[in-house]
């Protein structure tokens, strides 16, 4: 299992930066990892593991910003994944270490990882320098046959920031997505 981390700011988001209509610098969104948070093999049935991550907005501008997760290959249907928001983590990532927990952010649900169990988590006003915590926690529920070790799956964290809108824009957009 892999937890890989993309970070995008509304510059690099074609369908977000042609929304808008001022002239102002793009947001810059940081991470406290450098490295994929996961990066486990052999993880059996019962087995859990929780790290976290710090998003910050680097600009002094507020933004809105939206977090998501999607979780996709063949041990996907077995994994649960439960993503808490909170405070207080430093730029050493992947530790928890100073996590204080706002309560339950979004996740899976106990059947599984449908497509749609993950839905993306909005906050409208992230005020410039402001930091967002959040921790993550990828489970193999111990009654997963143990044939679902060898498979293999990736959980994709990412974060997309845009500066707020003070205009409607003048020429309507498509918009486009790439991977």
């Amino acid at each position: 299992i892999s937890l890989l981390l993309v970070g995008a700011t509304g510059a690099a988001v074609p369908a977000l930066a042609g929304l808008l209509d001022r002239a102002a610098p793009a947001p810059q969104l940081s991470l406290n990892v450098a490295v994929p948070v996961f990066q486990v093999a052999g993880l059996l049935p019962g087995d859990s593991m929780t790290r976290c991550v710090r998003v910050r907005n680097e600009g002094n501008e507020t933004i809105s910003m939206i977090d998501g997760a999607s979780v996709t290959g063949a041990l996907a249907q077995y994994l649960r994944v439960s993503i808490e928001k909170g405070t207080g983590l430093g730029d050493i990532g992947p530790l928890c270490t100073g996590f204080s927990s706002a309560g339950y952010g979004y996740g899976t649900n106990a059947a599984g990882v449908a497509t749609t169990a993950l839905q993306p988590d909005y906050t409208t006003s992230f005020a410039g320098r402001a930091e967002k915590s959040l921790r993550v926690t990828v489970s193999m529920p111990a009654s997963t046959p143990l044939a679902a070790a060898a498979k293999q799956g990736t959980i994709t964290l990412a974060f997309a920031g845009y500066p707020l809108a003070t205009t409607t824009p003048t020429t309507p957009t498509t918009p486009t997505t790439t991977t």
